[in-house]
């Protein structure tokens, strides 16, 4: 079911909000929006929103800095499965 279409208005008061750290409760009160419609339309504009302390809710996927290259994860699983890097290497080359 459709709500009430945006206001010019209600779009730059989200993107306010938004900038400034308001969490989703506070931003649907203030626009007299759902929390749901908040967070589609904060979606919709591509703008991350403060779902609880601590949480947000994004329209795309970080990766960590942590994360092994292909490289790292075949040594490490070598060293785990007692196989040589190059036979990894050539089996994964086949896959």
């Amino acid at each position: 079911m459709k709500g009430k279409p945006w206001s010019v208005d209600k779009e730059q008061k989200l993107r306010e909000l938004v900038a400034s750290g308001a969490d989703v409760d506070k931003i649907a009160a203030a626009l007299g929006k759902s929390k749901g419609a908040v967070l589609k339309k904060a979606d919709r504009l591509g703008l991350e929103v403060v779902v609880a302390k601590g949480y947000r809710t994004t329209t795309s996927i970080t990766m960590l800095k942590e994360l092994l290259s292909i490289e790292e994860a075949l040594k490490l699983f070598a060293a785990i499965s007692g196989l040589s890097v190059m036979v990894l290497i050539i089996f994964v080359g086949k896959v």
